[in-house]
């Protein structure tokens, strides 16, 4: 890469990474299996008893955080994601095929197991 830097034009030798910190191409089915790691989560699914108990028709429950987008948004564990971006999410590769699509701000909607409505958004 060529710089201009106070006048002068300097040679400058870069390298391009991926969010994997390789320089491999990344396609659509390896972005999509990064996913739900990027998210720092573990996701389980909701019980027909739980999802009754919250008047829910579906969900998905973040089981366990690590460090990643949903833990800097400040979800909780035990949060039930119902929607994002307004769309209805009932299971992990539901959620995976929605954030494939996703690029820059995303609502997720949802709900805590003491029915308490949380929203978040997060960025991509």
């Amino acid at each position: 890469m060529k710089l201009k830097r106070n006048g002068t034009i300097e040679n400058v030798k870069i390298v391009l990474k991926n969010k994997r910190q390789t320089t491999e191409i990344i396609t659509k089915e390896d972005r999509e299996e990064m996913l739900i790691p990027e998210l720092g989560a573990e996701i389980q699914d909701v019980s027909a008893t739980e999802l009754s108990e919250l008047g829910l028709n579906s969900g998905i429950k973040v089981a366990k955080l690590k460090e990643g987008k949903l833990k800097a948004a400040n979800v909780q564990e035990g949060f039930i994601i119902t929607h994002v971006d307004k769309r209805p999410v009932s299971d992990s590769e539901e959620l995976k095929s929605l954030f494939s699509k996703m690029d820059g701000g995303v609502l997720i909607e949802g709900v805590y197991p003491d029915g308490e409505k949380a929203y978040y958004g997060i960025g991509f």
